[in-house]
Order: C-alpha cells, then structure tokens, then sequence
C-alpha cells in the first residue's frame, strides 16, 4: 500500500527500532469498543494515566456519556501518540528504499 493511499484510509505504518516490528495503526475514526468500554480499552493499550482519569471521571453520573464520545473518537489517536512516545518511528518511503 502506497502513502498517499495511506493517508486516504487514516492509517499510518510505525516501526519499532529496536526490535523492526512494523504495525499499521488507524489513526482516524470511530472506535467502537472505545465507546462501550472506556476505562477498559485504554488500560489494554497500556495507557495507565488515562485509564484512571478516565474511571475518574467515568464515576461520576454526567461523566459516563462525556467519557464514553470522547473515547470513541479519540481512543485511535491517543495510540498512535503512545506509540510515538515510547519511541516508535513512522515509516516512510524513503526509508523502505534505503
């Protein structure tokens, strides 16, 4: 699959250095999952902080509607941040060519 295609499907292929694991992660889009399953779904993902902030919030009556929408729409791009932190690189075609 080509970049420009790539960016048409909101996906993005990351690569570990160090180990040269290559993942494609869907950096757009409704997250289903995320939507039912808030607190579950970010501590899954190995996002510890959100998913206390998130119970926090999410035990409160007026919280459980706000935590659930705004998981579903940005649970994909907070993985793909997580990823990037923990010292994934995004692979472009330059680098597949080298």
């Amino acid at each position: 699959m080509d970049q420009n295609t790539m960016l048409v499907l909101g996906v993005v292929k990351i690569q570990n250095p160090a180990t040269k694991q290559i993942e494609i992660v869907e950096a757009r889009g409704f997250d289903v999952l995320g939507f039912f399953f808030p607190v579950f779904r970010y501590a899954f993902a190995g996002m510890w902080t959100k998913a206390f902030l998130t119970l926090a919030i999410f035990c409160t009556v007026v919280g459980i509607p706000i935590t659930a929408w705004l998981t579903g729409f940005n649970f994909r791009k907070y993985r793909l941040e997580h990823y990037l932190k923990s010292g994934w690189q995004v692979v472009t075609e330059e680098k597949n060519v080298a």
